[in-house]
């Protein structure tokens, strides 16, 4: 059976909290909130390749379960608001509407796997990338920024399908927004939770427009066709690798950019919307940590497009 930590890193059994936690009356899961016991992960120091292949897989997989279960958790929010309206409930009422609903229109489906996945991945003594790169540990952090690109895939497909892709990432970010605002202050207003998600929603697909550009301009979405074909390989051969270099390293720069100013403009319309204070000692790790995944991602979609491009370019000359 699995190990759990509590605050101070102490481990208890599996086996043994489920023992606690029947003599109590409780659910295991009960359990370990009021306990606050987490899952013990495997530290990033002690994994074997194995581990950190598993590591890999499960962040990947991560990615696209949440973003259906975000899909799911707007639906939740929307009936929650509809049905809430115009009462006046305290924190506690707000629970169990909310709970009701989940329970009458399925929520939460997706979150149990999730969990699961969670306790997949590794685990790293530093709390950000950006400070794992500031202790000289290089390797850790490119496997850190590695995982990270891998579980953001879901929003670069989203990217590369176009205006349906983007609606869908929007629509999963507002619900998973809504979600964790909730679960962090039931008693916020219902309507202050939806703006405040819809417009997460938006700022998140708004900024994947720059993805799509990038995608466009690497060649991996579908251009205009013959005459656009033979146009970009005449730019490949008189471009050489100057042109190479060149578009990597744009590539790289505007999906950094991009990304960044994503976590930057999500932090701003939380603190116009929600009222909420800015840790800016912490937030600009978060701000450098998603400029870093998103440089990363941008110079492989740069790296990919270009490749292509260079196999095109012998095909039409």
């Amino acid at each position: 059976m699995a190990d759990y930590k509590d605050a101070n890193g102490i481990v208890y059994n599996e086996s043994d909290i489920r023992g606690w936690a029947a003599r109590r009356g409780i659910s295991f899961e009960e359990y370990l909130d009021v306990k606050g016991l987490q899952f013990d992960k495997t530290d990033y120091d002690d994994a074997d390749f194995g581990d950190k292949m598993t590591s890999l897989g499960a962040s990947t997989a991560l990615g696209f379960v949440s973003f259906a279960e975000g899909l799911s958790d707007i639906k939740d929010g929307l009936i929650y608001t509809m049905s809430t309206a115009g009462e006046d409930l305290d924190a506690k009422q707000k629970e169990i509407a909310m709970k009701a609903i989940k329970t009458q229109y399925g929520g939460d489906p997706f979150e149990k796997y999730m969990k699961k996945l969670e306790q997949s991945q590794l685990e790293f003594d530093e709390a950000s990338i950006t400070e794992t790169f500031k202790e000289g540990d290089y390797y850790q952090g490119g496997f850190r920024a590695f995982e990270a690109g891998l579980q953001s895939m879901p929003s670069i497909l989203a990217a590369g399908i176009g205006i349906p892709g983007l609606i869908g990432l929007a629509a999963s970010t507002a619900g998973s927004k809504f979600e964790e605002e909730f679960e962090e202050d039931p008693s916020q207003k219902a309507t202050t939770l939806l703006f405040n998600a819809a417009g997460s929603g938006v700022i998140e697909a708004g900024f994947e427009l720059a993805t799509r550009g990038l995608l466009k301009r690497a060649g991996l979405v579908a251009r205009a066709g013959g005459e656009a074909n033979m146009k970009l390989a005449e730019e490949i051969v008189r471009g050489g690798a100057a042109s190479i270099v060149k578009n990597v390293g744009s590539g790289m720069a505007t999906e950094a950019a991009s990304e960044a100013a994503t976590e930057l403009t999500s932090t701003m319309w939380d603190s116009v919307t929600l009222g909420k204070k800015i840790d800016w000692e912490r937030k600009i790790y978060e701000i450098a940590d998603a400029g870093i995944v998103g440089g990363l991602v941008g110079g492989v979609m740069a790296s990919a497009g270009e490749v292509k491009k260079k196999s095109r370019a012998s095909q039409e000359m």
